[in-house]
Formats: C-alpha cells, sequence, structure tokens
C-alpha cells in the first residue's frame, strides 16, 4: 500500500535549498539581464521534446534547446499551421565507445536515432491538443539504437520507430491545464543527469497549474501516474499500466530574477522518496561562463542515497559550444521498486522490471563520479556535431558500472528547416 512518507520527505527540503541558495545567491549581484536559454548539459544526447507552456518546467529539450525549453507548448510562431505543429524531427548518427568500471566490459559501435514531436490543435486558440513523440531505441533510457557496425554492446539492433508519448491536452481556463495518457517526465531546472532520462516515458494523468498572481509560483505540477516497462517504448503496449499507479510526482518552480529560475519537486517511486532541487543561474556579465546549472537530490527509501550535478556552459561566436561538470550519482541508484511492482512485471520482460544498465537518469552517466566535457558544433541552420567525453573517478569496487567510461562523437541533422519549404511546419 502506497505510504508517503510525508513528514521525513520534508526534513530534506532546507537542506536541498540551502546548498543551492549558498551556492547561487553570490552570483545574483549585479544588473539584470535575460536567463540565457541556452544551457543544456546533455546537449547532443538523446534529445526530444517536453510539454507544456511552462518558463520552468520542461520534460525533454531539443537538439540546440537550452536548460529552459518548451518544444511540445503551442509555440506562437507566425507560420504555425492551423491543425499540426512540428515541433521536433531529428535524424543523427553517432560512435560510441563504453568501457565499465571493472574492465571486464567494452565495446565501440555505431549508433542511429530517428525522432519526431508535434500536436494536434482541436482549436485554433491550441486549448485543446494532442502531443506525440515517436522515436527510435529499445527501451526507457535510450532514443538511439545499434546499426550493427562495430561490438555489440546492448543488442538494440534496427530500425524500428515507437510512438513513445502519446497525450491529450486541455486548457479549460486561463493557467489550469490537464494532460492524460502516456506522458513525458517533469524535471525542472534540474537535468536528466540526476532524474530520469529524457527518453523516459510514464502513463497517467497531470495537474498543471500557471497562476503566479494568485499562488507566487509559475509553476505546480501534480502527477500520478505508472513508471516501468522499461523495454517497451511502444505506449500502446503498456496500455494496461493506466489502471496502475507507483509514481506520485508534485513540484513547484519559479523564475526569482531575470537571473535565476528554481525548482523542487517531492517524487514517489516504489518504495522509494526523493527531493530534487535545480536552479538555472545567468552569468553572461562574468565574461567567464554564460550559464551555471546546479542540482541535488536526496532520497529515501530502503537505499539512501545523494546526488549533485553542476554544469557550466560557454558560447564561442554563434557556432560553438562548451559545455562541462561534474555528476555525482549514489550507486544504490537503481531502480528502487517494490517486490509488487516486480511481480507485477510482464513474463516477457528482458530486464526483469529493472532498468537497462541498473540506473534510470541519462544512460550515459547511469552510476558513478564523473566529470565531463561535450561540445557542440553548429556547422549550418540544421546540421551539427557533437563530442563527449566522461570517466568515473573513485568507483565503488562493490558495484560495476557498465559506462564507467564513455566517448560519443556524431552528427544530428534537425529537418525542420529543410521541411518547411514544403509546407510542413
Amino acid at each position: 500500500m502506497f505510504e508517503f512518507h510525508f513528514r521525513k520527505s520534508l526534513t530534506k527540503l532546507p537542506v536541498a535549498l540551502a546548498v543551492l541558495g549558498f551556492a547561487v545567491l553570490p552570483l545574483l549581484a549585479g544588473t539584470d539581464g535575460p536567463i540565457t536559454e541556452s544551457c543544456d548539459a546533455t546537449a547532443g544526447a538523446d534529445d526530444g521534446s517536453p510539454q507544456g507552456g511552462s518558463t520552468v518546467v520542461s520534460a525533454k529539450p531539443s537538439p540546440t534547446a537550452g536548460f529552459v525549453n518548451d518544444a511540445l507548448a503551442p509555440d506562437p510562431v507566425s507560420d504555425e499551421s492551423r491543425w499540426f505543429h512540428l515541433t521536433l524531427a531529428t535524424i543523427g548518427t553517432r560512435m560510441r565507445y563504453s568501457e565499465s568500471s571493472n574492465k571486464a566490459a567494452h565495446g565501440i559501435y555505431q549508433q542511429h536515432k530517428e525522432e519526431f514531436a508535434g500536436y494536434f490543435k482541436f482549436d485554433e486558440e491550441g486549448k485543446y491538443t494532442i502531443h506525440a513523440v515517436v522515436s527510435s531505441g529499445y527501451y526507457f533510457t535510450r532514443s538511439y539504437a545499434e546499426t550493427g557496425a562495430g561490438q555489440p554492446w546492448y543488442q538494440e539492433r534496427g530500425a524500428n520507430l515507437f510512438l513513445r508519448e502519446l497525450y491529450f491536452q486541455a486548457q479549460p481556463v486561463h493557467g489550469v491545464e490537464l494532460q492524460y495518457g502516456s506522458l513525458p517526465i517533469l524535471r525542472g531546472a534540474v537535468s536528466e543527469n540526476i532524474s530520469y532520462d529524457e527518453d523516459g516515458y510514464i502513463d497517467g494523468e497531470r495537474l498543471n497549474i500557471r497562476r503566479p498572481h494568485d499562488l507566487y509560483f509559475d509553476d505546480i505540477s501534480v502527477t500520478y501516474a505508472y513508471i516501468g516497462d522499461y523495454e517497451l517504448p511502444n505506449m500502446f503496449r503498456r496500455l494496461d499500466r493506466f489502471r496502475q499507479s507507483n509514481y506520485h510526482q508534485f513540484l513547484v518552480a519559479k523564475k526569482l530574477s531575470s537571473r535565476l529560475s528554481m525548482s523542487v519537486d517531492l517524487t514517489h517511486h516504489g518504495w522509494s522518496e526523493t527531493v530534487r532541487a535545480g536552479a538555472i543561474v545567468d552569468t553572461h556579465e562574468s565574461k567567464i561562463f554564460d550559464s551555471l546549472r546546479l542540482g541535488v537530490y536526496d532520497r529515501y527509501s530502503n537505499e539512501d542515497g545523494q546526488g549533485v550535478e553542476a554544469t557550466a556552459q560557454k558560447h564561442f561566436g554563434r557556432r560553438l559550444t562548451l559545455m562541462g561538470g561534474w555528476v555525482s550519482v549514489d550507486v544504490r541508484s537503481t531502480d528502487l521498486v517494490t517486490p509488487y511492482d516486480l511481480l507485477s512485471q510482464r513474463k516477457s520482460s528482458m530486464t526483469l522490471g529493472y532498468a537497462p544498465g541498473g540506473s534510470l537518469n541519462a544512460d550515459r552517466f547511469a552510476r558513478g563520479h564523473s566529470p565531463y566535457l561535450n561540445a557542440t558544433y553548429k556547422i549550418n541552420s540544421f546540421l551539427s556535431f557533437n563530442v563527449f567525453a566522461k570517466n568515473d573517478v573513485d568507483p565503488d569496487p562493490h558495484y560495476t558500472v557498465k559506462n564507467a567510461k564513455v566517448v560519443l562523437a556524431g552528427f544530428d541533422c534537425d529537418l525542420r528547416p529543410i521541411l518547411r519549404p514544403l509546407g510542413i511546419r
């Protein structure tokens, strides 16, 4: 039975907020400037699309998006179609090298990715819409699949496309939004590195309230859903999960100034409860970094754990973007499910109810202490080249991490500039 340890979880909120407060408040001195929406600690990663019209609450950044992103929100562009709007159309390929922490397993192989997202509008104002995300990839944590070239790693060969997300969204009154279906996961100002992978999905319902003049917060979100079936990205094979619920999230977000946006969420998953807090800071006037992202989490369960992320981004002209930082995820941050969840898994499950690789956060990080560097070079309006590298330090000898060392290099192509002249917008 669902037992929410609300009082114990609340004791973690001051800790998370204090850490973030002491970290970001010294950065707030000086003149105001616009929040730079160009920082993404996962640029060039498995990209996709978020929902909603929030300034902070986001689910999944697009290939060229920033820390704050609304790719699936009704986009007020002048050339948007009356009925349909394509928010994401990306194809890509990359070389991936992975090595486990015990050096026993390694592989170098070529991967491919195809990903599309958009929404259909029932009315001209876009108050009632249907959103969809279609992508390659065979698991919860990946939209990339193997081409067959190189050493096999996860045996994900093939070019299948899956309907990962499909949900109805309604805005019956101003500032109130209802969603039902296969939904994206909200992270607020925290990235997938210490939360859930951007390719993840949940099945259920969500209430978003965006009335800051009445309720102070820019975003208040309540989600009740089922999370699982990590090897079934096809939402039509998960329809029976709408009758179950093992994931509950309560999230608030606030843009405190033109420089600072923050969010805090309390998430119940299985038998674990986790508090996450994140902040995005515009630091472009420092001339050192354009923006910073800071995030922490504290988990209460049978396996307590904490983690942190810190990412800095710098633009060099209009083409080159460098990002680097530190991500620390506790080694016990596996899929902490209950015995009931394990028993309810399908007999065909190849992962026995657990996430591939043992963790549900960004698959390039998973667990451990990881310094990393990411470089993105924009070749033209639709083609970019990405390089990513990370190497875990001080690995725990009692736990084996399959991707302790990761090197990625590849190209992403945004098809939207190519499709617009054909009338597809």
